[in-house]
């Protein structure tokens, strides 16, 4: 016997589906499916065979094997339908993947929200206002490192000379005097004489002007020069934190043994080269040109001579007015002497002086 609703075959007599649980009982009360859709079959004129009119719902396939004309008395089993156990098993497989993987995502989720929430509670992360407020701590943190950093390479810098390597540039006097001091030494020059004017009344209302003396080897090629000793003289401004003790001329010999124990915050006033020449008196006027193109003064504004012969050359190879031009009659031997706006130069020589001698000042 084949149950109606399901397929299954099961022992003749048995009141219940083995497979699907559906009673069972002869063919008309197991085939009575709820009618949707009728389908009539007319006798068959000749044909004594009673036909059995059916009806069934197309949407069961247990009701769809009812629909085979069936002559009476007699049964065919319905076409093989799939086991509904394999469908039930495959439907059930489907519905807990799915599942699973509905719940791994829930997990997933859980997740990262308890690991957001701890890391704001630990203080890694924070959102709003918090988040803003320490975005502006940071960034006040950097401005103020950034400022510290910026007044520790000014403050630094300051110490530095110019990146100058020429003593003949007034940038390699831009500098504290202790690096000063190291740069000419490194040049081969030493210090050889300190000291200092000031206030002759014992006053401390003008720090006054200290005077160190470095000689040595000229490193520079300077026109006019005999042999190779160079004497560079630096004047440097002093301030309060320097309280030498000046006598009645105003004068303090030796106050410090090294220019580091000065304060940074003095600055050069002016430098003074000197050395000896060998040059004669018509050579003067072209050796101060050659001076005046290896610093790279500029144009001479004003001169002075010992006589008219030197004055009118210099006036004629400088181009000045005769405003600008003097005789000196205080000077001794032959001299000459030529300024700018930020220098100066001198030659001066006969037998009264004992030989040619060149200076020219650098003005800050």
């Amino acid at each position: 016997m084949f149950c109606t609703k399901c397929g299954a075959q099961n022992a003749d007599g048995a009141k219940f589906c083995t497979t699907c649980g559906a009673p069972l009982g002869n063919s008309e009360t197991a085939a009575t499916p709820q009618p949707s859709t009728e389908a009539s079959q007319p006798p068959i004129e000749g044909d004594k065979t009673s036909v059995q009119t059916i009806s069934y719902d197309v949407s069961s396939p247990s009701n769809a094997a009812a629909s085979s004309s069936q002559t009476s008395g007699s049964q065919e089993p319905p076409q093989s339908w799939p086991d509904k156990g394999d469908s039930h098993q495959n439907s059930n497989g489907k519905k807990s993947k799915k599942t699973a993987i509905i719940v791994a995502i829930v997990i997933v989720i859980l997740v990262v929200i308890a690991t957001v929430v701890g890391l704001t509670m630990a203080g890694i992360i924070s959102f709003g206002d918090n988040a803003t407020e320490e975005v502006a701590v940071e960034e006040a943190a950097t401005s103020d490192d950034a400022s510290e950093k910026s007044k520790d390479e000014e403050k630094e810098s300051s110490k530095k000379r110019s990146s100058s390597d020429s003593y003949l540039e007034a940038d390699f006097y831009d500098c504290d005097p202790e690096e000063l001091q190291s740069s000419l030494e490194d040049l081969g020059l030493e210090l050889s004489d300190v000291s200092a004017v000031g206030p002759s009344d014992g006053s401390n209302d003008n720090p006054g002007t200290l005077f160190a003396t470095f000689t040595g080897e000229a490193s520079e090629d300077l026109p006019g020069l005999k042999g190779d000793e160079i004497e560079i003289t630096v004047g440097i401004n002093l301030t309060d934190d320097e309280q030498f003790s000046y006598d009645s001329y105003g004068l303090a010999d030796n106050p410090v043994d090294s220019l580091d124990e000065l304060s940074d915050k003095c600055t050069v006033s002016n430098v003074v080269f000197a050395y000896e020449s060998d040059v004669s008196k018509d050579e003067f006027v072209s050796i101060m040109s050659d001076i005046i193109d290896t610093c790279s003064f500029d144009k001479p504004s004003y001169a002075s001579a010992s006589d008219d012969e030197l004055l009118d050359e210099a006036v004629d190879e400088f181009k000045l007015s005769s405003e600008n031009a003097h005789i000196e009659s205080s000077y001794v031997g032959d001299v000459l002497y030529l300024s700018g706006s930020d220098w100066s130069i001198s030659i001066m020589g006969g037998d009264e002086l004992g030989g040619t001698f060149v200076d020219f000042d650098l003005y800050m």
